[in-house]
C-alpha cells in the first residue's frame, strides 16, 4: 500500500521559508544595530592629537614659569582643562576634538597679537561688615555700593607682560625713648621707626575667551594696627611717654580670574584685622584703553 506524500510536499516550501527567516532575522537585527552604532559614531567627534608651536609666547611670571611651554600648559590645563603634554622646547601636544584644538590655537594667536597692548587696571580694597558678606565670593562681580573703599590704585598694564602694582605707605611710630641727662635736668629722645602698610602685587593681564581678560595676581597685603603702650620705666623718665607697638597682619594673595571689560570683580577675600567678623574684599577692574 503506497502512502500519499502530496500533503508533505505542500508543506516543504513553507518549512524552507520559515528556516530562511530564522537564519536571516538575527543578521538583519545585527545589521540594524551596526547601522545605529555607525550613526552614533558619525555624531561623536573623536579627539585628535595635534602639535602646537608655542615657543614665542610671552612668559609673564618668571617665578612660576620657566619657558613658554609652561605658560601654554598652564593656560590649557588650569583654565580650559585640556589634555596637554610637553614635547620639547617650544612644543606642546593637545589631544582634544578639532573644535577645542581650534580654540586653543586661537587663544595662542590672540595672546601673541595682544602682547604689549595697554589696558587700564584698577585695584581696590573694600572693607565689608559681617552683614555685607552674604553672596560675596572670589570670581564674582563686586556688589555695587557694598563696603567702604579703603584703598584704590590705578595703573596702566600691558597684556602679556608683568606689571608691578605697589600702593603702600610708611607708618611712623615711636619704638623707644632714650634718656638725655643734663645739668639739673633730665629729658628724653624718642626713637622713631617705620613700617610699610598697603598692597604690593605682581599682575599679569592675558587674553581670554569671549573678549575677557585672564588675569593672574600674586602679592601681599599688609595691614598695620598701632597699640599704645605706657611702660612705667619710661614714664619715670618722660611724662606721658607713649610707645607705639605695631601689630602687623600680612596676607599672601594668589588668584587667577577671568574679567569682563569694565566689570569690577572680586579677586581675593581676607579676614579684616580691624573688624571682628569683617572681611577685606580685593577687587580688580580692567578696561581696554579707548573703550
Amino acid at each position: 500500500m503506497k502512502t500519499d506524500t502530496r500533503p508533505f510536499r505542500a508543506l516543504f516550501p513553507l518549512a524552507l521559508a520559515l528556516l530562511a527567516i530564522a537564519m536571516i532575522a538575527p543578521g538583519a537585527a545585527r545589521a540594524q544595530d551596526d547601522n545605529a552604532t555607525d550613526e552614533q559614531n558619525d555624531e561623536y567627534v573623536w579627539p585628535e592629537l595635534r602639535v602646537h608651536h608655542v615657543g614665542d609666547l610671552p612668559v609673564f611670571d618668571r617665578d612660576r614659569f620657566q619657558d613658554p611651554v609652561d605658560v601654554a600648559m598652564y593656560l590649557s590645563g588650569e583654565f580650559y582643562a585640556m589634555n596637554a603634554r610637553k614635547l620639547g622646547p617650544g612644543l606642546i601636544a593637545i589631544y582634544e576634538p578639532p573644535e577645542h584644538q581650534a580654540a586653543f590655537a586661537e587663544m595662542m594667536n590672540s595672546l601673541r597679537a595682544a602682547r604689549g597692548e595697554p589696558v587700564a587696571l584698577r585695584i581696590a580694597i573694600r572693607s565689608l561688615n559681617a552683614d555685607e558678606i552674604e553672596g560675596v565670593q572670589v570670581g564674582s562681580p563686586a556688589p555695587a555700593g557694598v563696603g567702604r573703599v579703603v584703598l584704590e590704585h590705578q595703573q596702566v598694564a600691558h597684556r602679556g607682560l608683568p606689571t608691578r602694582m605697589h600702593s603702600t605707605k610708611q607708618r611712623y611710630y615711636v619704638s623707644d625713648y632714650s634718656p638725655v641727662v643734663g645739668s639739673g635736668a633730665v629729658g628724653h629722645n624718642p626713637t622713631v621707626a617705620t613700617v610699610s602698610d598697603g598692597l604690593a602685587l605682581t599682575v599679569y593681564a592675558g587674553v581670554g575667551r569671549d573678549e575677557r581678560t585672564d588675569m593672574h595676581i600674586d602679592g601681599e597685603l599688609t595691614r598695620v594696627l598701632m597699640n599704645d603702650h605706657h611702660p612705667a620705666a619710661i614714664a619715670a623718665v618722660a611724662d606721658n611717654a607713649t610707645l607705639h607697638l605695631p601689630s602687623i597682619d600680612r596676607r599672601s594673595i594668589t588668584s587667577a580670574v577671568s574679567l569682563r571689560d569694565g566689570e569690577e570683580t572680586i579677586i581675593a577675600i581676607v579676614q579684616s584685622p580691624e573688624k571682628e567678623n569683617g572681611v577685606l574684599a580685593i577687587t580688580a577692574t580692567v578696561r581696554a584703553l579707548g573703550n
